[in-house]
């Protein structure tokens, strides 16, 4: 029998949720996972448990720190997690917390209804040994650019039937993940204005590919924003098709379409800046 060691490992705890009251209008709700990498092999070779700190800590160190963070800072929350996880465990080597943050509004005339906004903020942070934090946040949506999207002058071979269109339909599933070059003011704002900037600059900007629409997108967000330093942007496709009415008395013009969910064309670019 060949000799096996243990690779890569981690542990963790995932769907952490606590609900922050901050005001009596407004309610935070977080959800959060928090995973350890380091040199572990005792625990899992041997089922030492000395160098490891119980999952359950984990969501106690979370649920510590939002209590009593002023104004739920998703920064301070999530690096403070990482900080105490990672000094108390001299094996840990990585660190990481990912955060899901939705803020939940009272309805108007109603005392005991509260909503959830839209959109929900994702963000992580990441620490190694050397104590830098990296800090990333996340997007995905599913979105329709209705005009203003060509696709013409591209390759054929014998099985190609698909003809050259000026103005398309683009409907599907848009994601994106931008890495912070630091620490933003406000993490939870600063993640929903480069969203909201991410889908304006891909429903804006003219192309002839879903391809350069992504890379424009992408660049058109770092143009604006100086502190991110790069976008990885994927776009999965649906394809859509017009509805011909059969009724003689009636006609489309264009203003009913259908969506055809399989196949997904998927299309994925990194933009970054040129150092």
């Amino acid at each position: 029998m060949n000799e096996v060691r243990l690779s890569e490992n981690s542990y963790g705890k995932s769907d952490v949720e606590v609900f922050l009251c901050l005001g009596d209008d407004l309610w935070l709700q977080i959800i959060a996972s928090i995973k350890i990498e380091g040199s572990f092999e005792a625990v899992y070779v041997d089922g030492h448990n000395s160098q490891i700190l119980p999952t359950d800590t984990f969501s106690n160190h979370f649920e510590d720190l939002a209590s009593s963070s002023q104004g739920a800072d998703l920064y301070e929350i999530g690096v403070g997690v990482l900080d105490r996880l990672m000094e108390c465990m001299e094996d840990a080597k990585v660190g990481s917390v990912q955060l899901s943050a939705t803020r939940w509004r009272r309805l108007l005339g109603d005392s005991n209804s509260m909503v959830a906004e839209s959109p929900s903020v994702e963000v992580s942070m990441t620490r190694g040994l050397d104590g830098r934090i990296e800090i990333a946040g996340y997007v995905e949506r599913r979105i329709i650019r209705s005009s203003g999207s060509s696709f013409a002058g591209f390759r054929r071979d014998g099985l190609t039937d698909k003809e050259d269109v000026e103005s398309r339909i683009l409907y599907g599933d848009l994601r994106a993940s931008w890495r912070y070059c630091g620490r933003p003011t406000d993490l939870f704002e600063s993640n929903i204005e480069v969203a909201e900037r991410l889908f304006a600059a891909f429903g804006s900007a003219s192309s002839n590919s879903l391809q350069e629409n992504i890379y424009k997108a992408g660049a058109m967000v770092l143009s604006a924003r100086s502190d991110i330093d790069e976008i990885a942007i994927s776009f999965d496709s649906f394809g859509t098709q017009k509805i011909f009415l059969k009724s003689s008395d009636r006609s489309n013009n264009s203003r009913l379409w259908r969506s055809i969910s399989r196949p997904v064309g998927t299309s994925y670019a990194k933009v970054v800046r040129d150092e």
